[in-house]
């Protein structure tokens, strides 16, 4: 793969192979007032109780407690006796089928879903795909807000503006176009790949601009001046004869390393937002953490029963999103590897994933059709 440089007229910054974004008020609990320790544990006593409309009500209102009164539950289960326990895993199975899981499917593409991002402020969905629109949702509601057409051919990247006011896309088309979206009108359209682009990547400097093109290129847009000196390194992924992932310096175009091990095509890779570890995501069915400054693997998700072809990781750097070829969207813990929740619902290949910054939400896109917006748990419990 080489590297090429472009001078661009616009003043924006961009993301692709990595999603961060801020969170958002919405669906989660956690920020509700906790209710009172002695009536939570007066509640658990209450399920033991010989009135089993006692044990309803405890039961009822427990459940209403939601996850507040999940490490509670969790820890009342291990000192209970079998018939306590089955009643404290029914609550408990109870509050997650609420609180976790797709919380909405959003519908309205007529063709595959290639990719999905979301706002800085975590109000607002964009995804796009093989029917050559780019849909915005509103991510509380789930209702579609705009459309940006344009675009010739299929939509394979979308990244927001640290503003959230502009949103640049990539297409089949060899183009990458910034759209305003306040009208909804196109303001720029960048051209010089000769090949599809497959991927855009934000910056952090906000000025510049990084797309990755089945022309075998990787190509830096200068948005709004000269390079930044601590713009540094890009990740890329792609390549199907070594299933390697390279890194780049962005001031000489050199390649700097290559993280070699997956068996497969890597699919997609990311950063952690500290810079020192990348991830990466194959058709081995692995997601892989390698030290940025040696190049060594330092750690494994295992889990996916097929290739994985997309991955996330949360802007707190501590949870990582993936799915793939088995349709499931796996989060995990980064530190410990720990895989925190699996949801299905979607029925064929999920292209790409996103995460709010907290790690507490994610939506996805996949060869269904279909966005969906997912929940997830604070952390795991049995």
């Amino acid at each position: 793969m080489s590297w090429r440089r472009s001078h661009l007229l616009a003043s924006f910054c961009v993301p692709c192979l990595v999603v961060l974004c801020a969170t958002a008020g919405g669906f989660a609990r956690a920020d509700d007032p906790p209710p009172d320790p002695a009536e939570v544990a007066r509640l658990i006593r209450q399920l033991s109780d010989v009135s089993f409309p006692k044990r309803e009500q405890a039961s009822r209102r427990l459940a209403e407690m939601g996850e507040a009164a999940l490490d509670a539950l969790s820890e009342a289960a291990e000192k209970s006796d079998p018939d306590v326990r089955l009643r404290i895993y029914v609550v408990m199975r109870a509050i997650r089928g609420r609180l976790y899981g797709a919380a909405r499917q959003l519908d309205g593409h007529t063709d595959i879903v290639v990719c999905v991002a979301i706002s800085p402020d975590g109000r607002t969905i964009a995804s796009g795909g093989s029917d050559r629109v780019i849909r915005l949702w509103d991510l509380e509601s789930g209702k579609e807000v705009r459309r940006l057409a344009g675009h010739r051919a299929a939509v394979w990247g979308l990244a927001f503006a640290r503003d959230g006011k502009r949103l640049l896309s990539a297409s089949i088309d060899k183009t990458l176009r910034l759209w305003d979206l306040t009208t909804g009108q196109e303001e720029w359209r960048f051209e010089g790949h000769t090949a599809a682009v497959r991927c855009i990547a934000l910056l952090p400097d906000g000025k510049h601009a990084v797309s990755g093109a089945y022309d075998n290129t990787l190509r830096l847009w200068d948005l709004q001046g000269p390079v930044s000196p601590n713009g540094k390194t890009v990740l890329s992924c792609g390549s199907v004869k070594d299933n390697s992932v390279r890194l780049w310096d962005m001031q000489t175009g050199k390649e700097v390393r290559r993280f070699e091990g997956h068996k497969g095509a890597v699919m997609s890779v990311a950063f952690t937002p500290d810079g020192r570890h990348a991830l990466s995501g194959a058709y081995d069915k692995t997601v892989r953490i390698w030290e940025v400054a040696t190049g060594k693997e330092v750690r494994r998700f295992e889990g996916h029963k097929d290739g994985v072809a997309t991955l996330a990781v949360s802007a707190d750097g501590k949870r990582v999103l993936s799915a793939g070829r088995d349709h499931v969207v796996r989060l995990w813990e980064l530190d410990s590897c720990k895989e925190l929740f699996a949801g299905e619902g979607h029925t064929e290949l999920v292209l790409q994933v996103a995460l709010t910054s907290d790690g507490r939400r994610g939506v996805s896109g996949a060869r269904d059709k279909s966005v969906r917006v997912w929940q997830f748990p604070t952390k795991k419990r049995p």
